[in-house]
């Protein structure tokens, strides 16, 4: 899932500059998935000797 913006549609049609910016949004996102991927980092565990 990509997420463009968080707004709320108030109209019944999303505009065409909505529409392209998300599109803009994707292809950015498909270019460098990496940079644009948060990945959770694993919690470090405290081991006592």
């Amino acid at each position: 899932m990509i997420l463009a913006h968080a707004i709320i549609k108030e109209d019944n049609q999303v505009p065409d500059r909505e529409i392209d910016l998300a599109l803009t949004y994707k292809n950015l996102f498909i270019l460098n998935s990496e940079v644009h991927t948060y990945i959770e980092p694993e919690e470090e565990t405290n081991e006592e000797n």
